[in-house]
């Protein structure tokens, strides 16, 4: 015979397992793609950084330079200074991103470990009841024992 309600709880804490393990998974791949995005925006400073140290490196001695070379290098270092900025303001949302991931996760961790707690619980209590007509047999044999001990220890 089935016990719907035993079933239907069963089915529940199934699927509350399966959602947190879900929510989990999405948090760690949220986490990934902030990591990811955070390493790709380091490349490309670390890229503009070597470019701007090109530029100060291959400057020509000012007795050779023209203006328009002068021009032309002040406008890549504003263009590369420029790049430089919006690159360590993406790294910084980045950063806040991966922040967010990273206590969703926690939090989803956290829910895994909660809903197998509550799992194993309710294994217990459903241990502890099918045991329920194990234990009444016991008590009621044990007062007939102590019935069979007291007139013995009525004699001594």
């Amino acid at each position: 015979m089935i016990d719907t309600p035993l079933s239907q709880s069963g089915f529940k804490v199934a699927d509350r397992k399966q959602e947190t393990l879900q929510e989990y998974v999405c948090a760690l791949l949220a986490r990934q793609q902030a990591l990811d995005s955070l390493e790709t925006i380091h490349q490309q400073i670390h890229h503009v950084s070597a470019a701007m140290l090109k530029l100060l490196d291959d400057a020509p001695p000012s007795n050779q330079s023209t203006k328009r070379l002068r021009a032309e290098r002040a406008a890549m270092a504003a263009e590369a200074q420029n790049s430089y900025q919006q690159l360590e303001n993406r790294r910084d949302e980045c950063i806040a991103l991966l922040h967010q991931a990273e206590c969703r996760a926690n939090a989803a961790l956290h829910g895994i470990l909660v809903a197998r707690a509550q799992a194993e619980t309710r294994n217990t209590r459903n241990f502890s009841l099918s045991s329920a007509p194990q234990q009444a047999a016991r008590r009621v044999c044990r007062p007939d024992r102590r019935k069979q001990r007291n007139p013995l220890s009525e004699r001594s």
